[in-house]
């Protein structure tokens, strides 16, 4: 894994950057789960974008995920970069990805009302592929010395 981020280089990273926001911004044209509550309640992805706000005032914080997902995105599209700062993002963003994988309710109103959820649809799998992928280029850009701007000094054993 290591030697593919050091191969990957800076268009190659741009590339899959590209590739990673394209299926983001899919995501958030395509139908997300179908909640039965009263009537069943699905949507796009961009509603629940603009109406995710609110989860943390009732203790979800998915929401987080967008913000720290697109400001990776802005970081890796760079040529410099903190490691511990994409190390720390991408660690934030595999947490959030591991408990959509075990959702099973929705807050469906204002009310803090749960609704189970009867299906997943194509934007909650495209937006889960952007986020484990970034998390994956992001962790694998950290090993890439010349993006991180320190090139390590290697030893080989052998005096000059």
């Amino acid at each position: 894994m290591i030697d593919l981020a050091r191969n990957l280089g800076h268009r190659g990273r741009r590339s899959l950057t590209a590739i990673i926001g394209a299926i983001w911004l899919a995501s958030l044209f395509f139908d997300v789960f179908r909640v039965d509550y009263m009537e069943p309640v699905q949507g796009p992805g961009v509603v629940f974008l603009l109406s995710g706000w609110m989860g943390p005032m009732m203790g979800e914080f998915d929401w987080f995920a967008n913000p720290a997902f697109v400001g990776l995105l802005i970081i890796l599209w760079g040529k410099k970069a903190q490691p511990v700062a994409v190390s720390a993002i991408s660690i934030v963003i595999i947490f959030v990805f591991l408990k959509n994988l075990m959702r099973d309710s929705l807050i469906v109103n204002e009310g803090g009302t749960p609704a189970v959820i009867e299906a997943y649809y194509a934007g909650f799998y495209l937006w889960m592929a952007a986020l484990a992928s970034s998390a994956i280029v992001g962790l694998t850009s950290v090993f890439d010395p010349k993006w991180i701007g320190q090139v390590p000094k290697i030893r080989t054993g052998e005096t000059e």
